[in-house]
């Protein structure tokens, strides 16, 4: 019933700005009954625009306008000829700096944020650990989502020789199957894992997850305790949930998923920050994350 139609929402921004734009306007655009549509020819902007989202635009043949969709609706699958359209069009390509030596390919970017959190956490322990969080060697590729940025980064990084090292979790049989394949075909020069346990959150002690929302006002958390394979973002959303007062069991599927995958950034970097050296050999961790870190340095080694 809402169409917001703005044209080249960048003009004049400062590029912090650009970002904020693009994230209020996909939010707006998952409301109900609401849809978002905007011109641009900034490439921070496109770069960050779900593939599904993207229309190529261009004069055609008989002063007609010709309008291309970078993604097949019907099947599901990428327009491979009009995203190659868009990045010629817009000049758009990764720009990983000449100090990079290795890549680090996770899922997202709460992943980030709890490998820099953890291995400062055992650098501390133990030194000759890399310590993520402060190593110039080190670049990130996110490889989940379908941002047009992903696309990019997956098609190109190839040609830049950089070692990789690839730590994915383990609730997910494509990303089984990819650590898999890299294992066999890749040599000394990248190497896979997937998570022992079912997602990076399973390696979160119970009491560092409590300290970290008391921290956030809900002070009479209770969590059962978290095994390999217990599904800890959903767990702590119910929690939390009920903590305030409200009735899960009315939630559906949908809502309950949405409610807990908004727990992995809080859990990701506040809860991580709880994790003392103890708490991660308590979990079972230890062993896991130092072998991960130390193929991280021999690979910046290479």
């Amino acid at each position: 019933t809402v169409i917001y139609a703005i044209e080249e929402p960048e003009s004049s921004q400062h590029p912090n700005h650009q970002q904020m734009i693009i994230d209020t306007l996909c939010d707006l655009g998952k409301q109900e009954n609401v849809q978002v549509i905007f011109t641009t020819h900034s490439s921070n902007l496109v770069r960050e625009i779900p593939i599904d989202s993207l229309r190529f635009i261009s004069a055609a043949e008989g002063g007609c306008t010709q309008i291309e969709s970078a993604s097949d609706t019907q099947n599901g699958t990428n327009n491979e000829e009009v995203i190659c359209k868009i990045i010629d069009a817009l000049g758009i390509l990764p720009n990983p700096a000449d100090r990079v030596k290795v890549l680090l390919y996770v899922e997202g970017n709460h992943d980030v944020n709890a490998l820099k959190r953890y291995s400062s956490t055992l650098h501390q322990y133990d030194n000759e650990l890399i310590n993520l969080s402060e190593s110039p060697d080190v670049g990130y590729v996110i490889t989940g989502g379908s941002s047009l940025k992903h696309y990019i980064e997956q098609r190109h990084l190839d040609g830049l020789g950089k070692p990789e090292m690839h730590i994915y979790d383990n609730d997910v049989p494509a990303y089984r199957d990819a650590v898999a394949t890299i294992n066999d075909q890749a040599g000394h020069r990248k190497v896979a894992f997937n998570t022992q346990k079912l997602e990076l959150e399973n390696y979160l002690h119970p009491d560092a997850i409590v300290e970290a929302y008391e921290e956030n006002g809900i002070v009479d958390l209770t969590l059962p305790s978290i095994n390999d394979q217990t599904d800890v973002p959903y767990i702590v959303a119910q929690q939390c949930y009920c903590a305030s007062g409200n009735d899960w069991d009315v939630l559906d599927d949908f809502r309950r998923k949405e409610l807990a995958s908004k727990k992995k950034k809080l859990l990701n970097t506040l809860a991580v920050e709880k994790m003392n050296i103890e708490r991660i050999k308590e979990q079972g961790g230890y062993d896991e994350m130092r072998k991960w870190l130390e193929e991280i340095k021999r690979l910046s080694e290479l």
